[in-house]
């Protein structure tokens, strides 16, 4: 029972580093996107921020939960990753099934907002490029939602 308890003990360790090492990639992404000049891209990357600080508060407690075998900290940690799953797939169905309509309306409207000044802004040259990259690959998905 021992070689089994060690090597659950493990598991949980190497899950907890790789859910820090997600957390700071999060973090570090949410960092340098919002040095942006762009009020609404600041608020979506303040976000990755914010979801980055939690994500690797988890992965700390799961991590020293399992290093000394505090039950406590454990139990917290996988509710709290079952919440944020739950919650994340509660959002993914809502935005894909809900709202792809008014995300289309969205896009356009930033983009036609920032085409005159796509030559002399440089964050509005950025959106615009951001924008085409990925309405090509988002673009038959959301289509197929409708």
């Amino acid at each position: 029972m021992a070689a089994s308890t060690k090597c659950l003990q493990l598991i949980v360790v190497m899950f907890s580093l790789v859910q820090l090492l997600l957390g700071l990639f999060v973090l570090i992404i949410g960092g340098i996107g919002s040095n942006r000049s762009d009020a609404r891209v600041k608020e979506v990357f303040g976000f990755f921020v914010v979801v980055g600080c939690v994500i690797i508060v988890v992965a700390i407690s799961s991590f020293v939960g399992a290093i000394i075998r505090n039950v406590c900290l454990l139990i917290i940690s996988c509710i709290f990753i079952v919440v944020v799953f739950f919650l994340s797939i509660i959002s993914i169905i809502t935005l894909s099934f809900f709202i792809p309509g008014q995300i289309l309306v969205f896009q356009n409207q930033r983009f036609n907002g920032n085409m005159p000044t796509y030559l002399k802004d440089v964050s509005s040259k950025q959106i615009i490029d951001d924008f085409q990259r990925w309405s090509v690959v988002l673009a038959p998905f959301i289509k197929s939602l409708k």
